[in-house]
């Protein structure tokens, strides 16, 4: 069977003559001329080799074959205006989906904040928020599971591009009734003394202090660990020891009867920010979610 080649202008035309009943009115609507029009509707009853309006001096009524294709081509035309508006607005990142990667502590405190707003704007735009260490996000990025990752900017892969976003200072997590709890800060040589709960080796939290901590002839003997801050939380909650967390990770907590306090001497701090794939470039959605995040981290959070 030799294929159609009916173009979508052509559909058009018949769509817009069949409503208008004049070649004239049709035409005006569609910027055509008269005879440019006419010779439009030949060219689709010959591809078709059925008539499609029967043809007097004052109208042009369809004929039923006409009636049957009206009905299709109106759906047609209909299905791809909606498609076409559909593409456009995710072109303009109104409408779609984006994968964020994030730490738990952004991905608990900070981003549900920003969700909410960004989600006021563009309500068509579904936010999907991945909990992963530092590493598993990094991996979510390189795999193309996410769109963009939030971690912290210590040993990160190189295929990956970091944007800072904020600082997150350490602070120690204590019971209320601890001695130290009563200090408006706590020095790492006197909370070291503690008996203290500790993030697992390997982790990120736990090399960024462990690092800090070099220099000054310090480091963590830890009499318990996880992998897991709300796991620390609960074993300083049953007494078994005091811990160290950045702050973010610390407000992402119901803390109950637990308290926390700046560390200095030092102060350690870890730098927070966007994760993106290298020379790779987001969708339009991915990129009007990363600027709102990026400007209401930057009010929420000033550096």
């Amino acid at each position: 069977m030799k294929p159609l080649n009916i173009s979508f202008r052509q559909m058009q035309a018949f769509v817009a003559l069949a409503h208008a009943g004049s070649y004239r009115a049709a035409a005006r609507e569609l910027s055509l001329s008269q005879s440019t029009l006419s010779t439009t509707i030949q060219q689709i009853e010959t591809a078709l080799g059925v008539t499609l309006f029967d043809r007097t001096t004052r109208r042009v009524e369809l004929t039923a074959v006409g009636r049957d294709l009206l009905r299709a081509a109106t759906r047609i035309l209909e299905d791809v205006a909606a498609t076409l508006s559909d593409v456009r607005a995710v072109a303009e990142g109104r409408r779609g989906q984006v994968v964020v990667s994030s730490v738990y502590s952004f991905a608990s405190w900070v981003l549900p904040r920003v969700i909410a707003e960004y989600s006021a704007r563009f309500p068509n735009v579904a936010v999907k928020v991945l909990d992963f260490s530092s590493r598993g996000v990094q991996q979510s990025l390189l795999i193309g599971e996410a769109d963009l990752g939030i971690c912290g900017s210590h040993g990160l892969h190189e295929d990956l591009e970091f944007t800072h976003m904020a600082v997150d200072r350490y602070c120690a997590l204590l019971p209320a009734g601890h001695a130290l709890a009563r200090r408006r800060r706590v020095t790492w040589r006197e909370l070291l003394r503690q008996p203290f709960v500790a993030l697992a080796r390997g982790t990120q939290i736990r090399e960024i202090v462990e690092s800090a901590l070099r220099p000054h002839e310090m480091a963590i003997r830890a009499t318990h660990e996880a992998t897991h801050s709300a796991v620390l939380a609960a074993m300083v909650e049953r007494g078994l020891g005091v811990t160290a967390l950045p702050e973010t990770a610390l407000r992402a907590m119901s803390l109950g009867e637990l308290v926390f306090r700046p560390v200095v001497e030092p102060v350690i701090e870890r730098d927070v920010g966007l994760l993106q794939r290298r020379g790779r470039s987001l969708s339009p959605v991915a990129q009007s979610f990363r600027e709102e995040l990026q400007r209401l981290v930057a009010r929420d959070f000033p550096q």
